[in-house]
């Protein structure tokens, strides 16, 4: 009986070596600078990467392809002060309401982004941008990239305000 069980613990002891649950990794955390070993932006105090929320974003609502009418798109967030600016720029005029249906999309597509990124903040759903667009005031503006600098030739102006909820598109 000795003999069996001393087979058995050599033989457990053995896997164990051999997978490398001999060195605890969850419990002490590698020491090195995973961000400066790899060259990756470090995390802000929300543990999103901006860099990459923002390639995504002109990654997909940015496609010429899927969006032919959008130029660029454009944004500035300043964490401190809880604002979010997207300005989007197309290559053609549209129609107010095809501007609306397009910014409804970017604003849920960011949403979901964020909470890909950082799965504590929710997506978007009814009554809510998404917990982490809730809580800061979010400019957009849809303009022709020829007069961007012109307001009276914008075709979507809106302004979501901070902790509360407005349909984009809707009178205040």
């Amino acid at each position: 009986m000795k003999r069996t069980v001393g087979k058995w613990v050599a033989l457990l002891l053995c896997a164990c070596m051999l997978s490398g649950c001999t060195e605890s990794t969850i419990i002490n955390p590698p020491t090195e600078d995973i961000y400066a070993k790899y060259n990756l932006p470090a995390p802000t105090d929300e543990w999103l990467v901006w860099e990459l929320l923002w390639q995504d974003m002109t990654d997909y609502y940015g496609d010429s392809e899927e969006y032919p009418f959008i130029d660029s798109l454009e944004g500035e967030v300043d964490t401190e002060n809880r604002t979010l600016s997207l300005l989007m720029l197309t290559n053609q005029i549209i129609t107010r309401e095809e501007a609306i249906e397009y910014v409804k999309e970017v604003v849920e597509g960011f949403a979901f982004l964020i909470h890909e990124q950082n799965n504590d903040y929710t997506e978007a759903g009814e009554g809510t941008y998404g917990s982490y667009l809730d809580m800061y005031e979010i400019t957009l503006i849809v303009a022709p990239k020829e007069t961007e600098d012109d307001p009276s030739t914008w075709i979507f102006v809106d302004t979501l305000p901070k902790e509360g909820y407005k349909e984009i598109g809707a009178e205040a």
